[in-house]
């Protein structure tokens, strides 16, 4: 048995292992004579003859699904993994999970693996790098010449391209600081989440509404995170060494666990010498001491809905917002 891959023929041809997959699948309309050429040669000259007829050979649908997200070590991420997995298990669906670990050419590599793998449609997590001005393009690229139904979730693209499922984070933001407000603080730093993100900049827009609207705005208080716990206990670490701020909201609970952990060495007490407030409501989040507030999305609502829309033969273009509510607890 020949050992050829498509990635084989793929580097033989010099083209994406989406635009082989396209052409041994019959889908090839956008792709020019003189590439589909390219293609079969590549696939005669290596002997690759097993799927040179694969739009005959493969069945209307896959029964698989993929998935990419920016990191599975974020227990938000593999909470949406198992939601989506349930689903389409009922189905009688399988899901085809990898995650990016933030790297851009692990992200385009990964679409190219699932348009192969032959997935009926592909949800995917845009990374915080592949949504930059740099690498947008290419990544629109990729996804508009892989072939698949796409399904954006969390964050948005703004490419008006694909169907795209998202947290209303600007409502979630003013849930979390309007608590804030309302218990009696004026000092309210934030730590956020990466820049070129939509939840990101949701929860900032959100945050300045409410410090806004009640007089308490100060820039200073702003400080800049990427979702991960390391650059969040810089950050944490800086705000708690002004001693004038009497709250935090930490756009991600990754970020407040930081604030905890930093709070703890400077000898101060979460609850008593500093509130904080997150955003997931990760499990963690009920068993740390003081038990985190946070902001909690509707997975099961967002997940739901990014299937049903992967079934929806009509392909129409939209961005649905699922709202998200805060979870008091006894800090």
């Amino acid at each position: 048995m020949s050992n050829i891959t498509i990635k084989d023929v793929a580097k033989k041809a010099n083209v994406s292992i989406s635009t082989v997959s396209l052409v041994l699948n019959g889908k090839a309309e956008n792709i020019p004579d003189v590439t589909i050429e390219k293609v079969k040669d590549a696939c005669r000259t290596l002997n690759y003859k097993r799927n040179m007829n694969a739009s005959s050979l493969k069945s209307k649908v896959s029964k698989l699904a993929g998935l990419i997200v920016p990191d599975l070590e974020n227990s938000y991420y593999s909470r949406v993994a198992s939601c989506i997995s349930t689903i389409l298990y009922e189905r009688g669906y399988s899901l085809v999970i990898s995650s990016c670990d933030n790297n851009f050419e692990k992200e385009v590599d990964y679409i190219n693996q699932m348009a192969a793998r032959q997935v009926d449609a592909l949800f995917l997590f845009p990374s915080a790098i592949g949504l930059s001005d740099k690498n947008k393009p290419l990544l629109k690229k990729t996804l508009d010449d892989c072939g698949l139904k796409i399904i954006i979730l969390d964050r948005q693209t703004f490419l008006n391209s694909y169907i795209e499922v998202v947290n209303d984070d600007f409502y979630g933001a003013t849930l979390a600081c309007q608590f804030l407000v309302n218990k009696g603080f004026k000092r309210i730093a934030c730590i956020t989440g990466p820049k070129n993100v939509s939840s990101s900049d949701d929860r900032l827009a959100g945050y300045l509404e409410v410090v806004k609207q009640n007089g308490i705005f100060d820039e200073s208080l702003i400080y800049v995170g990427d979702y991960h716990s390391e650059l969040a206990r810089i950050q944490a670490r800086l705000i708690l060494q002004r001693n004038d701020v009497d709250a935090i909201f930490a756009f991600n609970d990754l970020s407040a666990y930081a604030v905890y952990e930093v709070a703890g060495e400077l000898n101060k007490k979460v609850g008593e010498d500093i509130f904080v407030v997150g955003y997931d409501n990760n499990p963690f989040s009920a068993l740390i001491t003081p038990k985190l507030t946070s902001v909690g999305q509707n997975i099961n609502e967002m997940c739901q809905i990014a299937v049903d829309r992967m079934f929806d033969k009509r392909n129409v273009i939209e961005t649905i917002k699922v709202r998200p509510t805060l979870v008091e607890r006894d800090e």
